[in-house]
């Protein structure tokens, strides 16, 4: 069997892309994965699990809404990841970590600007058995006037395991 060092564990991808001024929902476009050094997801066995977490947010008002002429909007910051891949025969590994955004019913001359970064991933376990953990931060902004009226940031934090664990998303600021 293999000697994993749980000091080689990386992440393909560290930043993601930002969906600016946008009125959809959807992937914020990139993945990480948390692996062996050296390895690429197709080198380890992956059970086929996959987990997500979110949080959601609002309900933000506008004139609109306060008139009766529009819904409420409501926004979720989630992850998705697949996990418990291992490396012969070792390790929890994390694979196809996704950050998405959800808007349900974002009104007219709304604007939702969000932006995420992978930090990079860290062992917990010992070297029999090694768990690779990876964190995100999103941040997110929503304003009126596409952009000219900021009503709120947010500063959400997440942590995934290759258990299939998490640290719910947290507001830090």
């Amino acid at each position: 069997m293999a000697d994993i060092d749980l000091s080689a564990i990386f992440n393909e991808v560290n930043t993601i892309a930002s969906l600016a001024q946008t009125k959809v929902s959807g992937d914020l476009s990139t993945h990480a994965n948390a692996i062996p050094k050296g390895t690429t997801t197709t080198d380890l066995v992956w059970p086929g699990k996959n987990h997500q977490v979110g949080k959601k947010f609002g309900p933000y008002t506008s004139y609109a809404t306060d008139w009766g002429w529009a819904n409420p909007t409501y926004l979720t910051l989630s992850c998705s990841w697949d996990y418990g891949g291992t490396y012969d025969g070792l390790g929890l590994y994390i694979a196809n970590v996704h950050l998405y955004l959800g808007i349900q019913d974002l009104g007219i001359s709304e604007a939702v600007d969000v932006t995420g970064t992978f930090d990079d991933p860290t062992p917990i376990g010992d070297k029999g058995s090694p768990i690779a953990q990876l964190s995100a931060t999103l941040q997110m902004k929503y304003s009126q006037f596409l952009g000219a009226n900021a009503i709120d940031f947010k500063t959400v934090k997440f942590a995934v395991r290759g258990n299939g664990d998490a640290d719910p998303p947290v507001v830090v600021a």
